[in-house]
């Protein structure tokens, strides 16, 4: 009973043998289609078993009496039943014997096809339950079904593409650590030996290697609290063209330093944005040490604020490597970089655009990246959301 197919079937089975059974309740109770000289013999057939149960009734004192056909009939019931059953011509119970079988072979048939496609995505549940997420469903039947097929498969193709996430991360993450671990624990071990001295220069080498390590692991964390939604905010009413002006004098020095022009332009009666100031220092902060550190010397940074509709745009354009096309839809990825030769030194740790895109989507923006193609020089563009008082 717990199975979809016989529910069905059982109920194909009780609709038809109901659709039967009121006519022949009301033929019954109301009369049939039967002729006049049917009726009247039907009539008398009915007088004279009448007859037959009177003369024995007579004839006996006891309440039971042994009936003609083998049964028994107890004193004072009527007739009534066997007159309405007498009443319904056998063409009809044969009629509805007919019915009901057709209702059960129908309902199995029809229960079948419906219930298919319903076990073949259980099973393939079941297959991506235990990890076997390459599993798809035939996508056919009737529109109900290929939605639903369509949705499940797209579904499994999403958990596909978070395990390949996952398992990527936990490799890159892996890979991240192993390079100062493997640094501290060669230079601990040469201490330990006594091949190396533990002086003031050591110390600041496994100082810097545990900074790498204390920041990669706050990196880490920052970004898995912005994709949880987690990140606390600080939203203010902020004016974007100041702070990017304030973002880019922190990098002038280490501009001049590497022989590269830094410059700004800001629109004049920009609106006010809503955002966290601390956050957006950070993303700008990201964006200038990037475009700093792709940057060769005699090259030139801007960074552009304006209005865009209902957004104040910030774009940060620099005259340095460029990115290629194929790397720009991974370029917000955990650990990605279009240089696979560089390390954590020379290239970062290829999570501060990540962080720099989710916290813009926090913030009700976005972040983008444009390139003409390699030494064609990058565009970063933030947008952020005007204060709605502003508008």
């Amino acid at each position: 009973m717990d199975r979809l197919w016989v529910r069905i079937t059982l109920l194909f089975t009780v609709v038809l043998t109901t659709a039967i059974a009121i006519p022949i309740l009301l033929i019954a109770v109301f009369g049939s289609f039967e002729t006049d000289a049917e009726r009247a013999q039907r009539i008398e057939r009915i007088e004279e078993r009448h007859a037959e149960l009177e003369a024995a009734e007579r004839a006996t004192e006891t309440d039971e009496i042994a009936a003609p056909s083998g049964g028994h009939i107890r004193k004072g019931r009527g007739i009534w039943p066997r007159q309405v059953w007498e009443r319904i011509p056998s063409v009809i119970f044969r009629l509805a014997l007919g019915m009901a079988t057709l209702g059960a072979i129908a309902g199995s048939i029809a229960s079948r096809l419906i219930s298919r496609p319903f076990s073949k995505m259980a099973l393939a549940a079941n297959m991506i339950g235990q990890g076997d997420f390459t599993h798809r469903v035939e996508v056919s039947g009737p529109r109900e079904i290929e939605a639903l097929s369509t949705a499940f498969n797209s579904m499994a193709a999403d958990l596909q593409e978070s395990e390949a996430l996952r398992s990527n991360l936990l490799a890159d993450v892996s890979h991240e650590l192993r390079t100062p671990l493997t640094v501290l624990e060669g230079n601990l071990r040469g201490v330990i030996d006594g091949v190396f001295t533990l002086d003031d220069a050591e110390l600041a080498n496994l100082y810097g290697q545990t900074n790498l390590l204390i920041r990669l692991v706050e990196d880490l964390h920052l970004l898995s609290r912005a994709e949880a939604k987690q990140l606390p905010l600080n939203l203010g009413q902020i004016d974007l063209g100041q702070l990017v002006q304030e973002a880019a004098f922190n990098f002038e020095l280490l501009a001049k330093e590497q022989a590269i022009a830094l410059e700004t332009s800001v629109s004049e009666g920009l609106p006010l944005v809503l955002a966290d100031r601390q956050r957006v220092h950070q993303i700008l902060a990201n964006l200038f040490s990037n475009a700093v550190r792709h940057t060769p010397a005699g090259g030139t940074i801007t960074a552009t604020v304006q209005q865009d509709g209902p957004m104040v745009t910030i774009n940060v354009t620099d005259t340095g490597a460029g990115i290629a096309a194929e790397h720009l839809p991974y370029l917000f990825d955990r650990f990605y970089r279009t240089d696979k030769s560089r390390s954590r030194e020379t290239g970062g740790s290829g999570l501060g655009l990540a962080i720099a895109s989710v916290m813009c989507e926090a913030l009700g923006g976005s972040l983008t990246a444009a390139s003409p193609g390699i030494g064609l020089g990058t565009t970063f563009t933030i947008s952020l959301p005007i204060v709605a008082e502003s508008v």
